[in-house]
């Protein structure tokens, strides 16, 4: 579900400057990304104030789907509607929705062997699994109502922090096009660390409190996407720090969606199928009985009904680079329903613009042969930019056939 990430760097202009991070220097990485648990408290980056920098343009043009809903409820234009062969709605497998695997992040903590084997083989199987007993339940609710007082201020206040030319801001990632069925979702998109990749004229002022919690949020989510890199590492046979100390910068980024109430659930998707084109994805969902997640498995769409305080976490396409296919980058999609708002706090991680991504030498073996090409990160970003969202084709791309 972050599957901007690749794109959302190559279209920051302001990512070009400034000098990498030693991984290996610890001081040097902001608090979030230390091997101590992320800290507010001292953090000079953490605690300066955003200034606005300079006026926020007008919107891309696109439809306000909640504002439409607001207006309408039962209005759901054609360029939404998809055909039956594009929902698979009779490929729904609920029957699955338990097996999606749980790892516990206390036991990875402690040492536990058997949570780690757990861990690969969600990795391996499903690409995805819930994450319980990670420490941030304490943050959760509180972001959730501060983005849900964003999301409710009227709208000629949200186009104040309207989407820019570098993907940032609230609005929408699709581009205006005849070919593609648009997203039933609004988004707020924002550069999250390090704090010199932001912009900060799209940091909501409003409701008060909201950048604090952003800032907090994700620095805490951000660290335990770290640890569980050191996890993966583990387990491909590697030092703990190795895929860590690979992205030579590991930035971060939060992509917050707003699914409303669609009239036509059957035939509009919150977000088209998809994998992610960063390193890995933690999302947090509205925990009740609807779920918009449904994860590509076995032929089918299983619905993922988190748990309580779960962060749900994803493969993304550079991990699966890296792996030599080992780790699985999962299709997903977004779908809709007729009832309940939806909103999703997306958090995704991806290296420095510049870094090389190909399969690690010691997982290519002549029973296992390369199956990536060697990419750059900021090339695999224009793949993303230059087609639609739309299942594997963009790690397809750099694929080695047969």
């Amino acid at each position: 579900m972050a599957s901007i990430g690749a794109s959302l760097l190559s279209a920051a202009p302001f990512v070009l400057h400034g000098g990498k991070t030693n991984p290996r220097n610890f001081q040097r990485l902001p608090t979030s990304f230390r091997p101590v648990k992320a800290s507010l408290k001292g953090n000079a980056v953490a605690t300066k104030p955003l200034v606005l920098t300079e006026e926020p343009p007008k919107s891309q043009g696109l439809p306000n789907v909640q504002e439409m809903v607001k207006n309408n409820p039962s209005l759901v234009p054609e360029g939404y509607i998809r055909s039956p062969e594009e929902m698979e709605i009779d490929k729904t497998m609920h029957h699955l929705s338990s097996q999606v695997p749980v790892i516990d992040f206390a036991l990875l903590k402690n040492g536990s062997t058997e949570e780690l084997s757990k861990l690969d083989f969600a990795c391996k199987e499903w690409g995805y699994f819930q994450l319980v007993n990670h420490g941030l339940d304490h943050l959760m609710q509180r972001m959730k109502d501060k983005t849900a007082g964003f999301f409710n201020l009227p709208l000629e206040e949200k186009e104040k922090y309207a989407m820019q030319e570098d993907m940032q801001g609230y609005g929408h990632v699709q581009q205006p096009s005849e070919e593609v069925k648009l997203d039933w979702s609004d988004s707020l998109v924002l550069f999250t660390h390090p704090a010199r990749y932001r912009n900060p004229s799209v940091w909501p002022r409003t409701p008060r409190g909201l950048r604090h919690m952003i800032e907090e949020y994700s620095s805490e989510v951000s660290q335990v996407g770290v640890d569980l890199l050191s996890y993966f590492s583990v387990n491909l046979g590697m030092q703990k720090d190795v895929l860590f100390q690979l992205h030579e910068e590991l930035v971060s980024f939060l992509v917050v969606n707003y699914y409303p109430p669609c009239g036509k659930p059957q035939q509009v998707l919150g977000m088209n199928h998809h994998t992610d084109t960063n390193s890995l994805t933690l999302v947090m969902q509205d925990e009740d009985d609807v779920s918009e997640l449904e994860i590509y498995y076995d032929g089918g769409w299983v619905p993922v009904t988190p748990l309580p305080n779960a962060l749900i976490v994803n493969v993304g396409d550079l991990i699966e680079i890296w792996s030599n296919g080992k780790y699985k980058s999962a299709i997903h999609r977004a779908v809709t329903n007729d009832s309940k708002v939806r909103t999703v706090h997306i958090t995704g991680l991806i290296p420095a613009r510049d870094v090389h991504v190909e399969p690690l030498n010691h997982l290519v073996r002549a029973k296992n042969p390369k199956l990536y090409q060697k990419v750059k990160v900021d090339d695999y970003a224009h793949i993303y930019s230059s087609k639609k969202l739309d299942g594997r084709t963009h790690i397809d791309d750099v694929t080695i056939e047969e």
